[in-house]
């Protein structure tokens, strides 16, 4: 295992493959895919997600900050007016497009919400990952044996 790939295992090691029992063999798949897709020349395009506000569903049960200003504390637990609530943030929801070389849609996901560059990554390989012929396949294809 070269150095850069191991640097990528311990990213997606660290941010990603939470299954129990499953934790290293997920991260290396990830690792895999991510190598994979730049290989194969496919590129990923992030956008805002216009219909995403009104595909989530009730703000309140999924954003713990929406929780919280309606009991009246913002995020340092301290009591805030009541006429100051329920305007204090945003989220940004997008979604990721995975294209092949020649433009080609193959993958997306949406309603992402306040994504970070590591969770990105994360999205990018999982997207990558449906798109990777599994180990047997891929042996198949260039006539090795397994």
């Amino acid at each position: 295992m070269n150095k850069l790939f191991r640097r990528t295992f311990q990213f997606f090691l660290k941010h990603a493959g939470y299954r129990v029992g499953y934790h290293a063999q997920d991260a290396l798949r990830l690792a895999r895919a991510e190598r994979w897709a730049e290989l194969n020349g496919y590129t990923f395009e992030w956008k805002y997600d216009d219909d995403g506000h009104d595909t989530l569903g009730d703000h309140e049960y999924w954003c713990s900050d929406a929780r919280r200003e309606k009991a009246g504390y913002n995020a340092d637990g301290e009591q805030v007016p009541s006429y100051s609530r329920y305007n204090t943030h945003e989220h940004e929801i997008t979604y990721c497009v995975m294209s092949d070389s020649d433009g080609e849609h193959l993958e997306s996901l949406s309603g992402i919400i306040d994504a970070s560059n590591d969770y990105r990554r994360v999205v990018q390989a999982e997207l990558a990952v449906e798109q990777m012929p599994d180990l047997a396949e891929y042996l198949e294809f260039i006539g090795a044996e397994s």
